[in-house]
């Protein structure tokens, strides 16, 4: 994200995974659910690694890769059953908009 332009080669599809984990995570409808949802990715992502660089059996890079998304897209998909509204979301909120 530092790279001082926009261009669309920039944009790519695991970056914008990321970011809209971000604001889902946090939770689209208030102003300081994005912030709270990225530090909540950023922290997790970095547990997950750090989980993964300590099993007991050696992980390759590739496969380590690929077992962190796996874990963060069930913790997204366990987010979205429990806690549809994200972490700071209101639920009052997104039964207003179904109507």
């Amino acid at each position: 994200l530092n790279a001082g332009s926009v261009t669309p080669t920039r944009w790519i599809a695991p970056l914008t995974f990321a970011l809209y984990t971000v604001v889902i995570l946090g939770g689209a409808g208030t102003v300081w659910g994005p912030v709270v949802g990225a530090i909540t990715y950023w922290f997790l992502l970095d547990a997950v690694d750090g989980i993964i660089n300590n099993l007991w059996f050696d992980v390759s890079d590739t496969t380590s890769g690929a077992v962190r998304l796996a874990l963060m897209g069930a913790g997204l998909m366990a987010l979205m059953v429990f806690r549809p509204q994200g972490i700071l979301g209101s639920r009052k909120e997104m039964l207003a908009g179904a109507r």
